[in-house]
Order: structure tokens, then C-alpha cells, then sequence
């Protein structure tokens, strides 16, 4: 049985989007920490503010994902609030797709 890579949970991720603003999870830098041990994931993500209806939207999003992955036993999607997310732990690629939706 092959083991899980962060590479396999970064794609599944990047199929994860906020309703609202239409990014990815990933590169809208909500996914905090990965953590993988053998073939059980443990994502921490957070959400652009405190009290964003979306959290059971993502969660569910994110086991629908993430859950496709070949070999997986364990996924644990938990919601941290520290540090607090801006727009700075947003990927080069999540930064350029924000200027798009923006229109600058």
C-alpha cells in the first residue's frame, strides 16, 4: 500500500473553492498545515474571517476531496482561527487569480 504524499492532498485541495470569492483553498492560503502519517491526514484551514457561514460548506468540500484519495484512512479537516488569515498567505497564484476577479 502506497503511502499518501502532500502533493496527492494539494491537488485535492485545489479542488476545494469558496463560494464566495471563487479560489481554491489552497491557493487562497485557508490550508494552514498538512500533516500526513502514513495514510491518515490531518489538515488544518481556516476561513477569510470569524463567523463566515461557509465553514460546513469547505468541511464538507474538503472530506469529498481529500476522501478521493487513493489508500486514505484517516482525514481530520480542522477549522483554526490562529493565525488569523489575510490576503498575505495567499499563493502567487491565488494573489494573481484575486487581481483577475478584481478586475486590476
Amino acid at each position: 500500500m502506497s503511502k499518501i504524499s502532500e502533493a496527492q492532498v494539494i491537488s485535492a485541495l485545489k479542488n476545494v473553492f469558496d463560494p464566495e470569492i471563487s479560489i481554491n483553498i489552497y491557493d487562497l492560503g485557508l490550508v494552514y498545515k498538512i500533516k500526513i502519517d502514513g495514510n491518515n491526514v490531518h489538515i488544518e484551514f481556516s476561513l477569510t474571517y470569524p463567523g463566515c457561514p461557509l465553514e460546513p460548506e469547505i468541511r464538507s468540500q474538503i472530506m469529498t476531496e481529500v476522501g478521493k484519495i487513493p489508500n486514505l484512512k484517516q482525514l481530520i479537516a480542522e477549522l483554526v482561527w490562529e493565525p488569523a488569515w489575510n490576503e498575505e498567505r495567499m499563493t502567487k497564484e491565488g494573489k494573481e487569480m484575486i487581481k483577475y476577479i478584481r478586475g486590476f
